[in-house]
């Protein structure tokens, strides 16, 4: 099973860790209901959603939508 994860927050609440904090609470239930594959899709230009990924351990694939995103992903044995 795979389970896509996304973080949106204000501008000013930015910066605080909420985004990190959320997904990773949203990546354990995840894991704890049995789903094994992780994705996050994400702009490059977006530095910031980069940032909590990389922090989160979703790592880049290279792998591009039509929207122009790149597809991440959280390699089973984390998370």
């Amino acid at each position: 099973m795979t389970g896509d994860v996304a973080w949106v927050v204000g501008r000013s609440h930015q910066g605080r860790g909420y985004a990190t904090e959320a997904a990773a609470a949203m990546i354990a239930w995840l894991r704890d209901h049995d789903v094994q594959s992780v994705t996050a899709s994400i702009h490059p230009d977006n530095r910031a959603s980069t940032r909590v990924a990389s922090h989160l351990g979703v790592e880049p694939t290279g792998v591009l939508d039509d929207d122009g995103e790149e597809t991440r992903t959280l390699p089973a044995d984390r998370g």
